[in-house]
């Protein structure tokens, strides 16, 4: 489960259907009674629900700055998925003219909707996790420890507790690569060992969005 959200908030941010959870449940070794225990606790969480499965994280369109911030992380939709760069001009210069481009002006990036369709949830979470793959070496490294350290000290809300590890957020960031530093190097030739490294990056991803979440950052 620690390669979602550590209380699985993502299944009910992003609306997954009570089967979808069941039989994941499952899949990873729990009974069906396990996998309905799992479904109602997850329905109990008090987080809001905006997404969906199917529409990609962040992903930017009009109207997004008018939602609660914490609505962000749903995205605009697929329907915000642009045709082509050229169907932009409408929101990057919709007069035309250079009171488009004012440097004084206020541009959202998460207001202008783009030709990319971003990856949907499931793309973010980690195909393997880090601890199946590197064991000890893992938990106990400092990027794995840093992020123990910042969950234990966050508070939502919390001014003083933000400003205390602003600095921590920062460098765990980075701890990523000191990671890799003192790993075997994987076989990038093998889908195996691109899988393990690419899965490493997609695991600070989503707990980077779970600290965010849960701590009320993204304000």
């Amino acid at each position: 489960m620690d390669c979602h959200a550590q209380d699985g908030r993502d299944l009910k941010y992003f609306n997954y259907s009570n089967f979808s959870i069941r039989a994941r449940s499952v899949f990873h070794g729990l009974d069906r009674g396990a996998g309905r225990s799992d479904r109602e606790l997850l329905r109990s969480l008090n987080i809001p629900n905006p997404g969906r499965p199917w529409n990609p994280p962040y992903q930017p369109g009009p109207g997004l700055d008018s939602q609660p911030v914490g609505n962000w992380a749903a995205g605009a939709g697929l329907d915000a998925v642009l045709d082509s760069d050229a169907a932009m001009l409408p929101y990057v210069a919709p007069t035309l003219t250079p009171a488009d481009f004012n440097p004084a002006g206020d541009f959202s990036i998460r207001e202008t909707p783009i030709a990319f369709q971003l990856p949907a949830w499931n793309r973010w979470l980690p195909k393997v996790h880090p601890v199946d793959v590197w064991g000890d070496t893992f938990t106990h490294s400092t990027l794995f420890t840093a992020y123990q350290q910042l969950r234990s000290k966050l508070v939502p809300g919390d001014a003083n507790a933000y400003g205390g590890q602003k600095y921590l957020l920062a460098d765990w960031m980075q701890y990523k690569n000191d990671f890799k530093s003192i790993i075997p190097n994987p076989d990038f030739t093998t889908s195996t060992g691109a899988t393990q490294i690419y899965s490493l990056s997609l695991w600070q991803l989503v707990k980077l969005w779970e600290l965010n979440q849960e701590f009320a950052l993204e304000a």
